[in-house]
């Protein structure tokens, strides 16, 4: 049954706002996001950085965020996320609650037992916290995707379906870790209807003069 609703039934409510931004004017609520850049660029300082700050309900460079659990996919590294993590709160001198680091590897490729395992961490999480999973971060693209090809349609579309399946169901925002092609100036790796999927697209760039 498709659920449906007639425009003029809607509240005609002026001071009534639409507010859907997980990190205001950088990441929306419950969408598909994908971080890319160069290798070394800082694209997992990033994303930690992004998520240490919802998990803190504070700012994040100066732009402010929803609160929230966060959920990161370490397949990449998870050795790696933990000691970031454990940089960034002697560094700032507190603890990161609601951080949670997923280290067991993760494939949204190969069939959809992954899928159903995240969906099910994030309904726990949520029950054992009182409190909401709001990002989930897949580190990285390639590494989540192992056995597919990244510049085929077919291959990449079937990720696409299980990220997004994952967002339906928790209605958290699912942020992608990716890298650039070979030609910078095209943007991230691989198929071209990537870009089509989803909301927002965040480029990292690093300065090699002053780091």
């Amino acid at each position: 049954k498709l659920t449906h609703v007639l425009a003029d039934t809607l509240p005609d409510t002026a001071d009534e706002r639409f507010d859907d931004e997980l990190i205001e004017g950088t990441l929306g609520r419950a969408t598909l996001s994908v971080l890319y850049g160069d290798s070394n660029s800082g694209k997992t300082f990033a994303a930690i950085d992004m998520g240490a700050s919802i998990c803190r309900g504070t700012t994040w460079l100066g732009r402010p965020c929803e609160s929230g659990l966060v959920v990161y996919l370490a397949t990449e590294a998870a050795a790696s996320v933990e000691l970031r993590l454990r940089a960034y709160q002697r560094h700032h001198g507190l603890r990161v609650p609601g951080f949670v680091i997923v280290q067991s590897p993760v494939n949204l490729f190969d069939g959809a037992a992954d899928t159903t395992a995240i969906i099910t961490l994030v309904e726990r999480l949520e029950l054992d916290h009182g409190a909401k999973v709001v990002l989930i971060i897949g580190d990285t693209l390639a590494r989540i995707s192992a056995g597919a090809n990244e510049n085929s349609g077919e291959d990449m579309g079937v990720v696409m379906k299980h990220a997004d399946a994952i967002r339906s169901a928790t209605h958290a925002t699912f942020l992608w870790i990716h890298h650039c092609g070979k030609d910078q100036a095209r943007g991230m790796r691989g198929w071209s209807g990537m870009r089509a999927a989803i909301d927002t697209e965040i480029e990292i760039t690093s300065d090699n003069a002053t780091g």
